[in-house]
């Protein structure tokens, strides 16, 4: 693989992280009522506003090892599953979406992104369904 198709990986990686991020703010304060937008993320636990370097996917959850910096109370598994879930399924939806291309030639970069787009905004919708149906059950 090329220079190229690596950087491409892990941009792809990086924006499926930070989508997942927000999934998961996304089914949580559904379920609670609370707006996406504000306030601020805090630990479900000691209610601690968390700092920005604290909130960053996957990465942050492993340099804290999975507590919170505050209250050193365990952080959910649900919270690195989901981003990591999310990154993957942008992955795979980029490759689908390129391996069914009949000929390239012919088919424009437009629409193979419609395709793209549309294949992620089915799958954050489907896990932020997944989410809240578990949490509801649980």
């Amino acid at each position: 693989m090329n220079e190229l198709g690596i950087l491409f990986i892990a941009l792809v990686s990086v924006v499926g992280l930070c989508i997942g991020s927000f999934l998961n703010v996304v089914a949580l304060r559904a379920l609670s009522g609370e707006s996406i937008v504000l306030p601020a993320s805090k630990c479900p636990k000691c209610q601690a506003p968390l700092k920005w370097y604290d909130n960053i996917p996957l990465i942050s959850y492993i340099l804290l090892k999975g507590r919170c910096r505050n209250c050193n109370e365990p952080i959910s598994k649900q919270y690195p599953i989901v981003e990591f879930s999310t990154a993957a399924m942008f992955l795979v939806s980029i490759l689908y979406c390129v391996a069914t291309v009949k000929n390239i030639d012919t088919a424009s970069t437009f629409d193979i992104l419609i395709k793209i787009v549309v294949m992620w905004v089915v799958v954050s919708s489907a896990i932020v369904m997944i989410v809240t149906d578990f949490k509801e059950k649980c």
